[in-house]
């Protein structure tokens, strides 16, 4: 009963420990993972860097550290307050350009209207996707969000059954191979 209640939450464990022993059947059988899940489908990946909570400029001028490294994807942190989302997210384009994708998370931080209000006055800064705008259990909410704005939404903590979500997806290039309750999902091209 007690080792229930630990497992419950720990979805980041629970996958791990399933990712371990996928890793470990694969050496069992001499081959690569990848085989076992589909085979391989491109042979480079590319990589994204995320930008943690700071100040507008300041998370800009990282932004530009990270492109001229090399880095095509970068990802900024949104949903502390509507004013400084907008100007972090215009900043953050102005300063990269165009050339480089760029995706939000907003860790579930907004209401449904709120969300919406926030990423149409984002359209012009050329956003990729953003990712989970609202609580992780609103699927009516992040359906509404897909419906009302032109950027593509990503569930990540409200993904769980793919069933669920599909009612309201339409295909990015976007996967996601654990979801939040520690098991593997297919969710290629999910997103709502």
């Amino acid at each position: 009963m007690r080792s229930n209640r630990f497992w419950a939450r720990n979805f980041q464990t629970k996958f791990a420990i399933e990712e371990a022993l996928w890793d470990l059947f694969a050496k069992r059988l001499q081959t690569p993972l990848v085989n076992l899940i589909g085979g391989a489908c491109r042979l480079e990946v590319p990589v994204m860097r995320m930008l943690g909570l700071k100040p507008p400029q300041e998370t800009a001028a990282e932004a530009k550290a990270l492109v001229d490294r090399g880095y095509r994807h970068v990802k900024v942190k949104i949903g502390v307050d509507e004013k400084r989302d907008l100007e972090t997210v215009r900043r953050v384009r102005d300063t990269i350009g165009e050339d480089v994708f760029l995706s939000a998370d907003a860790n579930q931080a907004y209401a449904p209207m709120e969300a919406v209000r926030v990423l149409r006055q984002l359209e012009n800064a050329n956003l990729g996707l953003v990712e989970q705008p609202v609580r992780r259990d609103d699927v009516r909410g992040m359906a509404f969000v897909r419906q009302n704005v032109s950027v593509p939404i990503m569930a990540d903590e409200g993904l769980k059954r793919r069933r669920t979500l599909c009612a309201t997806s339409r295909p990015v290039p976007w996967t996601r191979s654990a979801s939040s309750s520690g098991k593997w999902v297919d969710c290629t091209g999910v997103a709502i």
